[in-house]
């Protein structure tokens, strides 16, 4: 489905987070934008890295593969019954 954009954040969070968050993501725009608009401190991870300090996007990326794993899984299926 692509990335998120950052009016996509807004429409997911906006109201449901508050200042005293800290968003911890990777570098890309969508992320920098959204932060800037609703005035959140945000901890960006280099590209290529996944910690910064004691800030990590690991169970983000555990979960991202989780999920692809299992919707293959899906995928994978013909539809014939055996």
């Amino acid at each position: 489905m692509g990335r998120i954009s950052s009016a996509d954040l807004k429409r997911t969070y906006n109201g449901k987070i508050n200042s005293q968050f800290i968003i911890c993501s990777d570098s890309h725009k969508s992320y920098i934008q959204f932060t800037k608009d609703l005035i959140l401190e945000h901890v960006r991870i280099k590209t290529g890295r996944h910690k910064n300090g004691v800030y990590h996007i690991n169970h983000v990326n555990l979960l991202h593969s989780n999920l692809k794993e299992w919707v293959n899984c899906f995928q994978l299926r013909t539809g014939k019954e055996d």
